[in-house]
């Protein structure tokens, strides 16, 4: 029982500490819910309304100031402090400063202040039922007016035996309270006193007048040292315009499954949630049963990550309801379909079977857990996931070419009929794989290295794909025991041997990509060695490929036509390489950091050669006088193999 809890503590922790690294991987663009702040201090700052960046906002309206100067920073719209935002209520919970006058009790007033309120251009009026002017003394008159339009008050008077300001509510006596009238922008409170307090003394040498909200209290506010604010409400629209006739035409602002409803006093619309949906009617409402799956899947922890959540209707749209001309490929853990945002950006949605949700959810945290910690450019990036499914879905870059597997054994495909493109490609799955377990903390093992799990992008530049069979392995783990899994034909035969998977493992199976890519034939594919009929040796393509090494007779079954001896070389070099990654006990294997450098020192010895080829043909071409230029042409590709490490190794944590 303390193992299960435990663990799933460990993967809360895990969740919580990965996800915050997905923003280096996120969208340049800046959207609402990806990569925007919604808290400044303790104050949470929901959609329309935004922070810190304008592009978090609806519009410039919904635009506030988060003020970190202050501790705690404080949350401002103009010179008003706001300490509530609510989406459901169109209002807002913020401070102004209260009107008063003092006396000294022989009728010589101390000291006054009269307070002025304007909410400006934007959509915002003082909320006519949860307001009122509230004034207390016991000679007191209170005036509100706005600018020349309306001028209202009430009156206090009272004895000294008789005020009763230990209530919590305005009872009449020693204080008096009015309604606001409706769709107020602008405010000014004023307070006169009748005898300048000469009957009263030093009993209640001061008259307040404020605009008080529902939630304010007259004994704890005469009870306070500071009386020089008060709390108001304050409504907001989304426009100050009428909701259209249509009730199903398009309306600014609002999101998918929300109706328009007009605000007498806001004089203009808001939007809310159609009956049976539920959430912020500015971002999209879900259904309440879509909601029930978003909160078992995790999405109140994951919605302040930064990492962009998509709804289940935003994927459906994007996948033309997961149409079979979307589908893209299967695996154990489900199908995976192509989209297309609104703003033309490709995903590639991987929707998981239904049939083992435990087993799927388990799956997908580990999943997710892993990949939001990659950044590299040989790896696909996620983009977000969606958590209102049954089960949840992720959301990763579509990459365009397809599998490396299907360039190798469709025939039709001429990418990799040089040893140049060959080479390329080997070098970043193993740039990819030496970053699994040496630079991402903690290491981590892929467990299903194969070249169907290898996608080519537009450039042709490998990423490597699927982490349902990866684990994490602390810095100072050798293996990890786990139910074998992967695909024949790529299995370390030490690990199902003894069920524990190392980064030996990935390295055996890299180099059963390797032959792959040099022979273009199937792993597990039997092949028949020697010529006599009575002497038939069958072989897989593992034991074929080193026979061939061991007899000489390795340019015979390559699946590329070798440019010249040079090449040829560097391709013995690189079989040579793939027989140590296959080797029978791992501890003898290369790491994968020894066999990506050594890739890349090929790599850049070939580029050189090249370019010193082609400075001695510019040479010829135009004679001494050219040697000027043909430092200039030479110098672009030095420049390039100096970065080449840094770019090939470049991540963020």
């Amino acid at each position: 029982m303390i193992n299960k809890v435990a663990k799933k503590m460990w993967m809360l922790w895990l969740m919580l500490l990965l996800l915050s690294s997905l923003a280096a991987a996120s969208s340049s663009n800046v959207k609402p819910g990806s990569g925007c702040r919604e808290k400044c201090g303790h104050i949470t700052v929901p959609y329309p309304f935004g922070i810190d960046d304008p592009m978090c906002a609806m519009n410039g309206n919904f635009f506030l100031n988060c003020r970190r100067r202050d501790s705690p920073p404080k949350l401002m719209i103009g010179e008003l402090e706001v300490f509530n935002l609510s989406i459901e209520n169109g209002s807002m919970i913020a401070s102004i400063s209260t009107a008063h006058r003092c006396y000294d009790g022989f009728g010589n007033r101390t000291s006054y202040n009269n307070t002025s309120v304007k909410l400006g251009s934007r959509p915002l009026r003082f909320s006519d039922t949860r307001n009122k002017l509230t004034a207390f003394g016991c000679d007191t008159l209170a005036y509100m007016g706005n600018t020349g339009a309306f001028w209202s008050g009430c009156v206090s008077i009272c004895a000294n035996e008789s005020a009763k300001l230990n209530e919590s509510s305005c009872s009449g006596i020693g204080c008096c309270q009015i309604p606001l009238p409706q769709s107020l922008k602008s405010l000014n409170l004023t307070l006169r006193s009748i005898r300048n307090h000469t009957n009263l003394g030093e009993f209640m040498p001061c008259d307040y007048a404020l605009l008080a909200d529902e939630t304010f209290n007259i004994a704890e506010f005469q009870a306070s040292k500071d009386k020089s604010s008060s709390n108001v409400t304050i409504e907001w629209v989304v426009k100050q315009k009428n909701c259209p006739d249509d009730p199903n035409s398009k309306v600014y602002g609002c999101s998918d499954n929300t109706t328009c409803y007009y605000s007498k006093n806001g004089q203009g619309y808001r939007c809310k949630c159609k009956p049976g949906f539920q959430g912020n009617p500015y971002l999209g409402c879900v259904e309440r049963r879509k909601q029930k799956n978003f909160l078992k899947n995790g999405g109140e922890i994951l919605k302040h990550q930064s990492v962009r959540i998509f709804s289940a209707a935003e994927l459906v749209k994007a996948t033309k309801n997961y149409d079979e001309s979307h589908f893209l490929g299967e695996g154990g853990f489900g199908s995976v379909y192509k989209g297309v945002l609104p703003d033309n950006t490709q995903i590639a949605v991987k929707k998981p079977k239904e049939s083992d949700k435990i087993r799927i959810n388990q799956e997908f945290r580990k999943e997710m857990g892993i990949v939001s910690r990659i950044n590299h450019k040989n790896v696909v990036k996620i983009l977000g996931l969606c958590l209102q499914t049954k089960v949840p879905l992720l959301v990763y870059e579509f990459v365009s070419n397809g599998t490396l597997s299907h360039h190798i054994h469709d025939k039709s495909s001429q990418v990799l009929r040089t040893w140049k493109m060959c080479h390329r490609i080997a070098a970043e799955i193993a740039s990819a794989l030496d970053y699994f377990h040496s630079l991402a903390s903690p290491p981590i093992i892929h467990g299903d290295v194969k070249s169907s799990n290898i996608l080519l992008d537009d450039k042709y530049t490998a990423k490597v794909a699927d982490f349902g069979a990866s684990v994490l392995i602390s810095p100072d783990q050798a293996a990890m025991a786990t139910k074998i899994q992967g695909t024949f034909g790529y299995l370390d035969p030490e690990y199902l041997m003894t069920g524990n998977l190392t980064e030996k493992s990935d390295v055996y199976s890299f180099g059963v990509v390797l032959v792959e890519l040099l022979t273009g034939v199937k792993p597990g594919s039997r092949m028949t060695l020697g010529s006599n009929e009575k002497i038939n040796i069958v072989q897989n393509i593992v034991q074929y490929f080193l026979s061939s090494i061991e007899n000489n007779s390795l340019r015979q079954i390559l699946s590329f036509r070798v440019a010249d001896e040079s090449e040829m070389e560097e391709v013995e070099i690189v079989a040579e390489l793939a027989s140590e990654c296959l080797r029978s006990s791992g501890s003898t294997r290369p790491t994968m950091k020894q066999v990506s450098e050594e890739l890349d020192r090929l790599k850049r010895l070939h580029e050189n050669l090249w370019a010193q080829e082609n400075s001695k043909e510019t040479e010829h071409l135009l004679g001494e006088s050219s040697t000027h230029a043909t430092a200039v042409i030479a110098q672009p590709n030095t420049q390039t193999l100096e970065s080449f490490d840094i770019e090939n190794y470049g991540y963020s944590m």
